[in-house]
């Protein structure tokens, strides 16, 4: 599974260590940076995404598509 995360990088993810992902993006209220980040190993995955279904305007639809 860990490999499957280089779908986040159209969206900016960055993999920091193998299977660890990180990015940002804009809260919608404050207009500050908030960063999320994935770990994924062979039995799992791990969001840590306050902004999953935020992201952008379009509801979270890129991202979840990204890890369809």
């Amino acid at each position: 599974m860990s490999g499957g995360l280089e779908r986040l990088r159209p969206i900016g993810g960055v993999e920091l260590r193998p299977g660890l992902w990180r990015w940002v993006a804009d809260h919608p209220s404050w207009g500050e940076p908030v960063g999320s980040v994935a770990w994924a190993t062979p039995d799992a995955l791990v969001l840590v995404d306050p902004l999953a279904t935020g992201l952008r305007d379009d509801g979270g639809t890129r991202f979840w598509r990204a890890l369809d």
